[in-house]
């Protein structure tokens, strides 16, 4: 008796206090791994069905989703803040801007430095005098045929010539018989000008007339080709008249607003390139073959720009070979 009621009392004793069956036997045994094979696969599952019921009711209640948990904002809050980013914003794009032009103006003064770059030489004659102001009724037929003409700068003798070239062609208008021809006039026309011997000096002149700052004509040579200063100025003068082809035809009713500048060449050295280039104070030229381009100090502002327009000027091509040469020239207004 006590044999057989063991096997129970021992069973019972194992059910109350939650301990796994004896594994003595093999059958025992292969229970409790089923036991806990079941219990590691359920609870996976359940984890996961639990999450798709949870995002299931995310999708039919949207407003009691996941943002039902965040901290509710106040509207006014949101406003203010956005009043308050758009504000530090515009200072920090104030404060941007006030930097760059600050870095723009060191750059631009510390070039400036490095290359001395100064504004083109303007070189007045020591005997040049203010011109005196013309009346408002003056017309350019008042200047003398034949009488000469006393000057004290090349820029008076372009302005002359300038008056004179439309004050004949008026007078061929207003006449029956025509004067000579223009081409034995301007011959002799340099000689009536009375001047100081330093204006009596030789070299490379151009004639440049502009506008309110923009060009309107401009004529001349690098190298000397005429006896003296005066004589080069008039065929300047009369080259930016007739023979210039990038502007429209300078007319009479223009004279009395132009503004005349005359360059004088004063040596042309050849240069291997443009480092030392300094396109305030030095002219440049470019040439390749029987094709040159002339940029005048003062026409470009740096010397890159003064080297593509020289070479645009001439037509000369990317893959054409050229050679470099300086314009050292006095600049007279």
């Amino acid at each position: 008796m006590t044999t057989g009621n063991a096997s129970p009392l021992r069973a019972w004793a194992n059910r109350k206090n939650n301990t796994a069956p004896s594994l003595s036997t093999q059958g025992g045994k292969q229970a409790h791994e089923r036991k806990q094979a079941h219990e590691q696969g359920t609870l996976p599952l359940l984890i996961f069905a639990a999450l798709v019921v949870f995002c299931l009711w995310c999708l039919a209640n949207p407003e009691k989703g996941p943002s039902a948990f965040a901290k509710p904002v106040n509207s006014q809050t949101v406003e203010n803040q956005a009043v308050e980013n758009q504000a530090v914003e515009k200072q920090a794009a104030r404060n941007q801007a006030a930097t760059g032009h600050a870095a723009v103006g060191a750059v631009r003064n510390q070039a400036m430095t490095n290359q001395q770059m100064a504004p083109p030489p303007v070189v007045t004659h020591p005997l040049a005098v203010a011109k005196q102001p013309k009346a408002a009724n003056a017309t350019t037929t008042s200047l003398p045929a034949t009488a000469p003409i006393q000057v004290y700068s090349l820029t008076e003798v372009a302005h002359a010539t300038l008056q004179h070239y439309f004050f004949q062609q008026q007078n061929e208008k207003s006449t029956s018989h025509k004067e000579p021809k223009a081409a034995t006039n301007w011959q002799t026309f340099p000689q009536r000008f009375v001047a100081p011997d330093l204006l009596k000096q030789t070299g490379g002149v151009f004639v440049t007339f502009s506008h309110n700052g923009q060009s309107r004509a401009c004529w001349g040579t690098v190298f000397p080709e005429h006896a003296d200063l005066i004589t080069a100025t008039v065929e300047a003068t009369l080259g930016a008249l007739t023979q210039e082809y990038r502007y429209p035809p300078i007319r009479a009713s223009e004279v009395e607003t132009l503004q005349v500048q005359v360059t004088v060449v004063r040596a042309v050295e050849a240069i291997r390139n443009i480092r030392e280039q300094n396109p305030f104070r030095d002219g440049l030229m470019v040439r390749a073959g029987g094709k040159s381009g002339v940029i005048l100090p003062g026409e470009a502002t740096d010397a890159h720009t003064q080297l593509i327009q020289a070479c645009l000027k001439a037509g000369i091509g990317p893959s054409d070979t050229y050679q470099l040469y300086r314009i050292i020239a006095d600049v007279y207004r």
